[in-house]
């Protein structure tokens, strides 16, 4: 018979010695079956294929729900449970696998890279730490076009994390997106809300009621992706009373990165303004964090907003 492979599968009689007769039919459907194969492997191994997400929570490779003081990355199976690995001389290895896991390295606030490699036949995880934000300590170089750790082309890359101000801890969490995956990506939403009403008299940026945290952090591994920012915010203002100003700072707690949005001519009333912009996402880790703009007399800050998203 021809194959019918990749259409669907083949399936043979098996033979005995004394009794079948093998004829030239037999090992030609077997060369058929070969050829077609590779046909569809190719000469060195579908090195595309990576089946897996980097998650902070076992057995889930989509998370729904925030992932906090983590200390583990797992790397789970998702469409699938395959992944190509370079073997370091002229070809690339399909392997099946099962849940991987790395623990998350002993620093804070500072990146790291998770990658694959074939240890004797079964995929193991690596974790290499960043020099700093925005810094790799060992470069990303390509092989037959894809990510792999510099200097160990064996070693594939899947994707990004940083740790929190604890040592040996990781989050992805609405305020904090620190683990990036570079395949299957989804998107990432950041939230940040402050209502605490205020007034503020000066002429200049500061962070929103003179507070830092008032912000969103994230990782980004590979600078191919963009970003959305978006800021709203309320005002009450009465007449007379100075122009106001809310933005968010990327990386900044001193300017705005976006057009602000401003109480022109106040009157007696309460108002609603919001701003939005896309660009390009930054390699290594940033935050965006809401600030304000005031004025003497001032109006009443009362509610801010900010929503950032990603995909990884």
């Amino acid at each position: 018979m021809t194959t019918n492979y990749p259409g669907s599968l083949d399936s043979y009689t098996t033979k005995v010695d004394g009794v079948d007769d093998v004829v030239a039919a037999h090992v030609n459907d077997l060369q058929d079956a070969v050829v077609a194969i590779e046909g569809v492997v190719g000469e060195e191994g579908n090195n595309g294929i990576c089946e897996g997400r980097l998650t902070l929570t076992s057995g889930n490779p989509v998370a729904t729900a925030d992932q906090t003081a983590q200390t583990t990355v797992y790397f789970t199976p998702y469409k699938g449970n395959r992944i190509s690995l370079y073997d370091g001389s002229a070809s690339w290895d399909t392997l099946h696998f099962t849940e991987k896991s790395v623990s998350v390295p002993a620093t804070t606030n500072t990146p790291f890279d998770i990658f694959a490699y074939n240890e004797g036949g079964t995929v193991a995880l690596e974790a290499v730490s960043w020099t700093n934000d925005t810094t790799r300590a060992t470069a990303l170089t390509t092989q037959d076009g894809v990510y792999v750790k510099s200097g160990a082309t064996t070693r594939r890359y899947l994707g990004t994390g940083r740790t929190t101000s604890v040592s040996g801890q990781t989050e992805n969490s609405l305020s904090k997106r620190f683990l990036w995956n570079y395949y299957h990506r989804i998107r990432l939403l950041m939230w940040v809300i402050d209502s605490t009403s205020h007034t503020y008299a000066t002429a200049s940026y500061r962070a929103w009621n003179n507070d830092t945290s008032v912000r969103v952090n994230w990782v980004v591994g590979v600078a191919e992706i963009y970003a959305r920012y978006e800021v709203q915010t309320g005002f009450l203002a009465a007449s007379g009373e100075a122009n106001g100003y809310v933005g968010l700072g990327i990386d900044t707690a001193s300017t705005s990165s976006l057009s602000q949005p401003a109480l022109a001519a106040p009157v007696a009333n309460l108002y609603h303004l919001a701003s939005f912009k896309a660009a390009a996402a930054s390699l290594g880790a940033h935050y965006a964090q809401i600030v304000e703009f005031g004025g003497a007399p001032s109006p009443d800050f009362l509610t801010a907003q900010a929503i950032v998203e990603i995909e990884g």
